[in-house]
């Protein structure tokens, strides 16, 4: 007998480690909030935050569906920063990470629809990436050092 997985062509191993990674990415946005002091990048933030709920939500309904069972995902206490740099830094690896992640699921998937879905969340991911080199070159830009 199959599992819906191995039909699907989804290596469920991959798709935990992105769950995981956009868990890690969104508890790390709440601390780069805090430490933020301009509306622009906060609300810059604010909206990733949002894309990572959304994808956050729709993969691990993917993986429910595909085990039969909810991930458990342990993102333990919030990361401290040295600097509002460094947590940028840190996020952007992650988002970086994810992304290369949901990529090779996306070559991975044997349904249309699910690869299509990967497609879109390692684009969203890539473009947040961006957003994160951004506010990274701004802050260098604005404080050197």
């Amino acid at each position: 007998m199959y599992s819906c997985a191995s039909l699907a062509g989804v290596p469920v191993n991959d798709l935990f480690m992105s769950i995981q990674g956009i868990a890690y990415t969104m508890k790390n946005y709440n601390t780069l909030m805090k430490m933020v002091h301009n509306v622009l990048e906060k609300n810059m933030l604010l909206q990733m935050q949002k894309e990572d709920m959304y994808i956050l939500s729709a993969l691990t309904s993917l993986y429910t569906v595909l085990t039969g069972h909810k991930p458990l995902v342990s993102v333990t206490g919030n990361k401290i920063f040295s600097s509002y740099r460094e947590g940028i830094e840190a996020v952007l690896l992650a988002d970086l990470e994810t992304a290369q992640l949901l990529r090779s699921l996306y070559f991975a998937a044997e349904v249309g629809r699910i690869s299509g879905l990967f497609a879109f969340f390692f684009t969203l991911k890539n473009i947040q990436a961006t957003n994160m080199n951004y506010l990274l070159l701004i802050n260098k830009l604005n404080k050197p050092g």
